[in-house]
């Protein structure tokens, strides 16, 4: 859809943009509409808003299942020594020799 030539209606508390319904306002949240799609038939998703004492939303929680697949953040022996050096370098370049970088050179890995 071509943002820049796109219209948006705002109907008491719907959203619809080029005719078609966006999502519902609602004072805890909105319901958001999901087209067919070719995996999967048109539906309707609830967004819970979470809001701090200013009422500033600061979480959104969600019906939609939906399976995001993040890299893993691991601490594997192989580049213990390598990230070992990379510390002290940067430690003795930036505020002299440190003694955690002296302790994570003695370490040895777990196997």
């Amino acid at each position: 859809m071509d943002v820049s030539n796109s219209t948006t209606d705002y109907i008491g508390g719907m959203v619809y943009q080029d005719g078609v319904l966006q999502f519902v306002s609602d004072e805890e949240g909105r319901i958001r509409y999901k087209p067919k799609t070719a995996t999967a038939e048109a539906s309707f998703v609830c967004d819970y808003f979470i809001k701090d004492h200013l009422g500033n939303v600061r979480t959104v929680l969600t019906d939609e299942l939906q399976t995001d697949v993040y890299l893993p953040a691991t601490m594997e022996t192989a580049g213990l020594l390598c990230a070992a050096n990379a510390y002290e370098r940067y430690f003795h370049t930036r505020s002299g020799p440190s003694e955690f970088c002296s302790a994570a050179r003695r370490a040895v890995p777990l196997e």
